[in-house]
């Protein structure tokens, strides 16, 4: 089953004033005011799948600040992260600004990971600044859950019923599902011999059985699938027959 991990980007921006009365001027602003998420964010999607996740800027100071966002990526990487709104603008002091971006996972064959750097611009008079975060999509591929091999091989198998020779031919079809690997036969309870095929989901057949006995013979026949199931044994009786000269004086 598919699975992904909701996660917000908590970005905070923090403008703090000097301590004193209301007449002391806005302290500058310095790197340290600005927050910014130092680890990894990873996101998990199923391939081909999107998202639309938020994050929220905070000014904590009693100044306007002005930012913009920004999403830049490695080379050969896919543009996976968009920032849908609010990527840019003005905060009021103490007032939040949520951010919406779009990760979306491109349509891959085998499990891939992907990183994007959001970078955040903050200005506050004439002093600006940026801090960047590094954001990684992980785009999962399960494989399907196949289910297993029940069907067996099914045989349909002729010959001739009798014969004055000691061989005859078996012509017929093994089939199967997926496919038919082997096919073998024995005579009389004999050795197993094997059928020179060519695996297929329908294998034509047309083989020689030679030693027969004179009279009743019994040739069984199996075909086996790649899964290692087995048909129901084929069963032929066959009598041999041979002519027997005739050396009687008329």
């Amino acid at each position: 089953m598919n699975r992904f991990m909701w996660l917000t980007l908590p970005i905070s921006v923090a403008l703090f004033t000097a301590c004193g009365s209301s007449t002391d001027p806005v302290a500058p602003l310095t790197p340290e005011q600005v927050s910014l998420l130092a680890t990894q964010t990873t996101i998990e999607l199923p391939a081909g799948g999107q998202v639309s996740k938020t994050f929220t800027l905070t000014n904590t100071s009693a100044s306007e600040i002005s930012y913009s966002s920004s999403v830049a990526f490695p080379n050969g990487t896919p543009s996976w992260l968009t920032l849908t709104a609010g990527q840019s603008g003005k905060i009021a002091p103490s007032a939040n600004q949520v951010v919406t971006f779009t990760a979306t996972c491109p349509n891959v064959a085998v499990t891939s990971q992907y990183t994007a750097v959001i970078a955040l611009a903050v200005a506050s008079g004439d002093v600006s600044l940026t801090k960047t975060t590094t954001a990684t999509l992980k785009c999962i591929v399960t494989p399907p859950v196949s289910s297993p091999d029940t069907t067996r091989p099914v045989l349909s198998l002729q010959a001739l019923t009798t014969t004055t020779s000691n061989q005859v031919t078996v012509t017929g079809t093994a089939s199967d599902n997926v496919a038919v690997t082997r096919v073998a036969y024995s005579l009389n309870g004999g050795a197993s011999t094997d059928v020179a095929i060519q695996a297929g989901a329908s294998v034509p057949l047309s083989f020689t059985v030679g030693g027969l006995a004179v009279g009743s013979n019994t040739i069984t026949v199996t075909a086996y699938d790649a899964a290692g199931l087995v048909s129901d044994v084929s069963t032929l009786t066959v009598t041999s027959a041979p002519v027997v000269a005739d050396t009687s004086k008329p």
